[in-house]
């Protein structure tokens, strides 16, 4: 894991702003920097890197890599880099490091733009290809690791981070009000449906996609994969626990391939306990674990105790710490350059500072699992969406009734025939804020925007929360929570192979009993705790607002909410404090805690 930036364009940059770019990039790469600077016809190429190093751990591996004058600069890790070497290996190539940046770069040598078809990892990376006298950009299938860029009549800057662009192009950006907007009103899910972001002018780089850089310093994108849902009825049940455990197996003992020690992010549901399991069970591996604990109503203390008893993990507990919350907020966000959409990634920064202090360099998520194999309350009700047998929809609608209805608190979540109704009701996926419409000082007028990728309601939803509205912020934030620490972070079921045999998998088999994600549940039993494989309960990495604020000195609210800011053109801020002074928080947790953290980050960058 490391930090890339750059520029190529028609003037030159000035060295102070490549070294205080190097210093801002030093926490994504401690280990080493390096800057590549050179001309082609009347541009200057600057190439920046700094490296965290992870695999092959000599200097030898550190980048700007150069061979024959192609030079790399690369954001990840390739976990199948040692199968790729072989074959390169056997087609006449030699190596002089064990790293897989050298393997990248004689594999792009070798096969062009589609070797990124042959990378199973996360990476986000830029290429000097000599012979073409070009820029090559490529970002994983996923979009675990971030690429942004920003175009002008000079050129095109491009970073790992929106501030580091701003370091080295020297330039103040405005924020993005049309994102800000969708922020207070529609919430996390509408951040990234486009490749905007919270300042004016700097985009995202598409995930599953590579570039050629144009002569008008304009990217030739295309995509390098794309997934179909191509449901096999011909699969068993069997078939698919048996292909399921396989591939994850797979690809949990991958992602512990490291130089440096592993640790884990262990809450109290099924993903990140299945991770512990195979790695303890079937790798024995003991694995050190991280768990967060809130004082609150997401205490997941319990579980956690009986996955770490059930399979003898070494298991530190991380009290989250509610004091200083303003202060505390205010650093992580001025250290993000963008609000924290909710407060379990606040929250998880605390987690992130324990494992950088028992000096782990890597730590594996969850992070994909809910979206793959149903793992939100709202699949159920798309789920029986689906299903044509009225004796199969009574008896999935019943089981639903008796284990899962009394534990969902989201009142649109309650009525089963909810989308059997109208297929096109949308109004949960966004957050309800329009009960604070009267908070409001503008009218938003943004129509639900959805990817159609299947007439399936259920996966086409989880397609969407994959690619467009849950996964993506989770990435955003471990990345940039991680890497505050100097830590890289893995996540085994955002994996190519599995998501295309999921993509195979009967809707059918999604969810059976009252249980979503009942494929992983019967895949992994023999490494669950069985109250953890049976819990139902979706809590995750949270934390509870409410204590935050209690904790909070009431003239520092005071202070905060009282003092001016561009939020007030936006935001009735008498009414927003009343809201907060009557501690209200049971149903406005996510819309306070957005309005706190946006207020701070627009006044950092006013």
């Amino acid at each position: 894991m490391c930090g890339i930036a750059g520029f190529i364009g028609n003037i030159k940059i000035k060295d102070r702003d490549i070294t205080k770019t190097l210093e801002i990039m030093k926490n994504r790469g401690p280990n080493s920097k390096g800057v590549s600077q050179f001309y082609y016809k009347k541009n200057s190429i600057y190439l920046l890197h700094t490296r965290l190093k992870i695999i092959d751990l000599s200097n030898r591996s550190n980048q700007p890599f150069v061979l024959k004058d192609n030079i790399l600069i690369f954001n990840g890790e390739i976990y199948n880099y040692i199968e790729i070497k072989k074959k390169l290996l056997n087609l006449g190539y030699k190596f002089k490091t064990n790293s897989d940046t050298e393997v990248v770069l004689v594999a792009y040598m070798h096969y062009g733009e589609n070797c990124v078809k042959y990378f199973e990892g996360m990476w986000a990376l830029v290429i000097w290809d000599h012979k073409r006298k070009k820029l090559f950009f490529s970002r994983d299938r996923f979009g675990e690791k971030p690429l942004f860029y920003y175009r002008n009549s000079n050129g095109l800057y491009f970073g790992s981070e929106t501030k580091y662009i701003q370091s080295l192009s020297g330039l103040k950006f405005e924020p993005n009000p049309n994102i800000i907007k969708k922020h207070i009103s529609l919430g996390y899910r509408s951040i990234f449906k486009t490749n905007e972001t919270y300042f004016k002018k700097i985009f995202s780089f598409a995930n599953s996609s590579y570039a050629y850089l144009n002569n008008d310093f304009t990217l030739n994108t295309k995509r390098y994969w794309n997934v179909e849902l191509k449901e096999d009825n011909s699969l068993s049940f069997e078939d698919v626990c048996e292909n399921t455990k396989f591939l994850i197996n797979k690809s949990i003992k991958e992602k512990l391939q490291s130089d440096v020690p592993v640790a884990l992010s262990l809450s109290g549901g099924i993903d990140s306990s299945i991770i512990a399991g195979v790695t303890r069970s079937n790798l024995n591996k003991n694995i050190k674990c991280f768990s967060l604990i809130d004082k609150g109503k997401y205490n997941e203390k319990k579980n956690i105790l009986r996955t770490s008893k059930f399979l003898n993990l070494r298991t530190d507990m991380v009290n989250i710490d509610y004091k200083n919350f303003l202060f505390n907020l205010r650093e992580v966000i001025k250290y993000q350059n963008e609000p924290i959409q909710t407060i379990n990634y606040f929250a998880q920064n605390f987690l992130m500072q324990k494992v950088k202090n028992a000096n782990y360099k890597v730590i594996l998520s969850g992070t994909g699992a809910d979206e793959i194999f149903t793992g939100y309350y709202n699949h159920f009700l798309q789920f029986f969406s689906t299903i044509k047998n009225t004796d199969t929809l009574k008896k999935n609608i019943d089981d639903w009734k008796k284990s899962v209805l009394p534990i969902i608190r989201n009142k649109s979540l309650k009525d089963p025939l909810r989308f059997i109704k109208n297929p096109k009701d949308r109004d949960n996926i966004y957050d309800n804020h329009s009960n604070m419409k009267n908070i409001l000082k503008y009218n938003l007028k943004s129509k639900f925007k959805e990817k159609k990728f299947t007439k399936n309601l259920l996966r086409n939803r989880m397609y969407n929360e994959l690619f467009y509205e849950t996964t993506p912020i989770t990435l955003r934030h471990e990345d940039l929570n991680s890497m505050q620490y100097s830590i890289e972070n893995r996540s085994p079921f955002l994996d190519s192979k599995i998501y295309e045999f999921a993509n195979t998998i009967p809707t059918k088999y999604l969810i059976k009993n009252g249980y979503q994600k009942y494929i992983l549940r019967k895949s992994f039993e023999n490494v669950l705790d069985r109250k953890v494989s049976l819990n139902r309960n979706k809590v995750g990495f949270n934390a509870s607002l409410d204590f935050f604020i209690k904790n909070e000195k009431i003239q520092n609210i005071n202070k905060f909410l009282d003092k001016k800011s561009p939020l007030d053109d936006l935001i009735n801020m008498k009414k927003f404090k009343n809201l907060i002074m009557s501690r209200n928080f049971v149903n406005n947790q996510k819309f306070i805690f957005n309005i706190i953290n946006l207020k701070l980050f627009l006044e950092i960058h006013e």
